[in-house]
Formats: C-alpha cells, sequence, structure tokens
C-alpha cells in the first residue's frame, strides 16, 4: 500500500471513531391524528359499528390522515388488547396523557395524545414493515403507499392472504383480501354457504351475503315459508324487501295462495298489506289476485 493510501486508511479509521455511524431514523410513511370513543351501543349504531361484532372491551377508532392534497380517514371496532401501552382504564381517565401502538404485520401505528372518560384524539405516525412489503411483491401484489396503510389498519397477514388465495377465487387484487376482512369471507363461512346450496360462489356473491346475512339460519327461514332452492339474488330479496314469515302467512290466509318470489317482492313493493287486501276485496266483491290487487293499488279501480 502506497503512502498516500495508507495516509488516507489511518483518516477514515480516525473519522469513524470520532463520528461513528448512527443508525437513520426510519422516516414516517403516512401521518395525521385520531380520534377514539368507547362504544356503548347507541354510539355502535350512530357509527354504523357492526353490532355483532359490538362487545364489551371494544374502542372505535377513526384515523385522518391527507393523500394527495385529498382528505382521507378509515375507522374500526378495536379490542383493547390490539394496542401496546392503552387500556380501558387508562381510556376512561380525566386528561390522561396517552403514548401507544398498534404493531401490525403490515405496519406499525405510534400514537399519542389524550383521552378523557372514553373520547380520545391526538396525532400517530404510521411506519411501514418491509418484510410484509416484500413477502406480498413475492406474492405477486405490488403495493402502494395507501393499500400498506389500509392492510395494517385492517390486520391483513401475509397467512390471511395465503388462506383467502386457496379458496379459489380467480385474478385477486389487493381490494379483495379487504373485503374478505371486512365482510368476514373465511373457509367457514364458504363451506357454510356451500352446505346450503351454494357452491363456487364468487367472492363479491359472498360480501354480498354477508352484507345482507344470509345464512343458514336464514335459509331455513326462507324454506319454512314455502320457498326451497333459490337463487342467492332471490334471497338478498327476501332480506332486501323485509319478506318475513308473518307476512306470507297473512297473504295465505286472505286467498293468495301459490305465491312466486315476484308475487310477494311485488306485494312489497306496491305496498299491498293485508288491510289493502280486505278493502281492495271488499270493494270488488271477490278476492282478487296478485296482478289485480296491484293494478287496484295503482289505479284505484280493477282493470
Amino acid at each position: 500500500m502506497r503512502m498516500r493510501d495508507k495516509l488516507f486508511f489511518l483518516f477514515m479509521m480516525a473519522f469513524s471513531l470520532i463520528f461513528p455511524a448512527t443508525a437513520e431514523t426510519p422516516k414516517a410513511a403516512v401521518q395525521g391524528t385520531w380520534k377514539a370513543k368507547i362504544t356503548d351501543v347507541n354510539h355502535a349504531r350512530q357509527e354504523h359499528v357492526n353490532l355483532d361484532e359490538f362487545s364489551k372491551g371494544k374502542i372505535q377508532f377513526n384515523f385522518y390522515y391527507k393523500k394527495n392534497l385529498k382528505e382521507l380517514n378509515q375507522g374500526s371496532s378495536f379490542d383493547f388488547i390490539d394496542f401496546e401501552g392503552l387500556n380501558e382504564e387508562r381510556a376512561k381517565g380525566s386528561n390522561t396523557s396517552v403514548n401507544f401502538r398498534l404493531v401490525r404485520e403490515a405496519g406499525i401505528f405510534e400514537l399519542e395524545g389524550k383521552f378523557n372518560k372514553g373520547d380520545g384524539q391526538g396525532t400517530f405516525r404510521f411506519f411501514e414493515q418491509a418484510s410484509f412489503v416484500h413477502a406480498m411483491h413475492d406474492r405477486g401484489f405490488l403495493l402502494n403507499q395507501e393499500q400498506i396503510f389500509s392492510a395494517a389498519f385492517l390486520d391483513i397477514t401475509t397467512a390471511f392472504v395465503d388462506e383467502i388465495k386457496t379458496m379459489g377465487f380467480k385474478k385477486l387484487q389487493m381490494e379483495d383480501f379487504f373485503k374478505a376482512k371486512i365482510f368476514r369471507i373465511d373457509p367457514a363461512f364458504v363451506k357454510e354457504m356451500a352446505a346450503n346450496g351454494f357452491s363456487n360462489l364468487a367472492l363479491e356473491e359472498l360480501v354480498k351475503a354477508r352484507v345482507f346475512k344470509v345464512d343458514t339460519t336464514f335459509v331455513r327461514e326462507v324454506a319454512g315459508m314455502g320457498f326451497e332452492n333459490l337463487e342467492l339474488e332471490d334471497l338478498i330479496k327476501f332480506k332486501n324487501f323485509e319478506i318475513t314469515q308473518q307476512f306470507v302467512n297473512e297473504m295465505k290466509k286472505l286467498g293468495l295462495t301459490n305465491l312466486t318470489i315476484e308475487n310477494v317482492v311485488s306485494l312489497k313493493i306496491f305496498k299491498v298489506d293485508a288491510n289493502f287486501i280486505r278493502h281492495a276485496n271488499s270493494k270488488s266483491g271477490r278476492s282478487l289476485k296478485v296482478e289485480e290487487l296491484i293494478n287496484f293499488k295503482i289505479h284505484g279501480k280493477i282493470l
């Protein structure tokens, strides 16, 4: 080694001892504010919290942040055990300063602020987990910042992604995993729907079934009304138009037997109820058919 190189080497060694390298502080991918409230049943309804999942030990969080000058927010109900450094007692305290974390496979939320008797607000920073991003890339999903944030918020894990991929859905996008998580689409629900005669449903169809609460109990309820082997869309109609056993029984007692799905849906759409049928039959002097009742409802006379 030449003298000049030796001197340079010794200089760099001395420089490193005087100014040791320090790990660079990771930069938050997203920053914003949060609000939280320990939910009771009434507040849960107002905030459209899923009452099926509502229980003691939960807290509603909303995160607010900006992306490309657009105001965004996400809200959900969490268990207190999801957080590091926050529990129900602290959240119910008076003017309690808090620093806590929400650790997910996709990223880490660091939060600070205050709680006062169940209501909280403050600021947060979100840090992506590189291992999750790389793992999703290996699975064929190149995620943007907003998707990584949503994955962490919804607790999307690589294990969950792998589970959904084994269920046979075609051409899955990242948003499909979000839907599956939000609406609790899992192998157990797919198996339940298959047992009710609905095999090979697309993800969107399973989401519809969840939204309208079409499950084994409801399939049996509709079968008890005299309607069996229906398509999923037909069952959704029963839910959407609030067709009940009581309504069907009333129609049958008033002479409307052999009802089809279209019949009961039409009766509901045009608000043809038991009182109207009695009135219409009295006016006509006979028992009217479904089509005649609807015409009478629309035109005020028998056509």
